[in-house]
């Protein structure tokens, strides 16, 4: 008998869970995922955003170490979405923190901190080389709690912000799809 009964209770509360599941399913259906998109995105640029610009600004309080530069050369890229061709700079150098050697080839924090406006690849990746050319001795600033990080220019860029700033764009466009002043009239939407 209550194993009976406990198979009455199972089966309800797998039909209340099947019950939630569907009307779950039922309304992510009704979401307009272009709209969802943005917002996700915005999180995600945000976050990498501004973890970028913590390590950064951390930088600046970065020990200083000797080094110096093992290679510095210029590499040609393609950019696909364009087809065309970038130039960027290479330097690879060795440093010591409390006589151990590490090595790295980061001359900055942010991937897009060698991009200006107002030049041209080519030449902002040659003002690069010439000021670190290959043999020369540096000073390297190693992160005193991890020594593999390092950098050869410390603190933050006005670059640092860039992913911020796209995320906060994203912010708006997904402000922009949510608002009913924008959206069409859902009766004359064909899917």
């Amino acid at each position: 008998m209550a194993h009976t009964q406990r198979a009455k209770i199972k089966m309800e509360l797998s039909n209340k869970n099947m019950n939630k599941l569907e009307s779950l399913i039922n309304a992510m259906s009704t979401w307009k995922w272009k709209q969802v998109l943005p917002l996700i995105g915005g999180i995600l640029f945000i976050s990498f955003g501004l973890y970028e610009v913590w390590i950064a600004y951390s930088s600046k309080n970065w020990k200083e170490v000797p080094g110096y530069i093992t290679e510095s050369s210029l590499i040609e890229k393609k950019r696909r979405y364009r087809n065309r061709v970038y130039h960027e700079p290479h330097v690879a150098y060795v440093y010591f923190v409390n006589g151990e050697q590490f090595s790295s080839d980061r001359i900055i924090i942010g991937e897009s901190a060698y991009d200006t406006l107002d030049e041209s690849s080519h030449s902002r990746s040659s003002r690069w080389l010439e000021q670190f050319p290959r043999g020369k001795e540096v000073t390297v600033y190693a992160d005193p709690d991890d020594p593999r990080q390092s950098v050869l220019v410390r603190g933050m860029q006005q670059v640092s912000f860039f992913k911020v700033y796209l995320g906060l764009a994203c912010f708006v466009v997904f402000a922009i799809s949510i608002h009913p002043f924008f959206r069409k009239d859902e009766s004359t939407q064909s899917f």
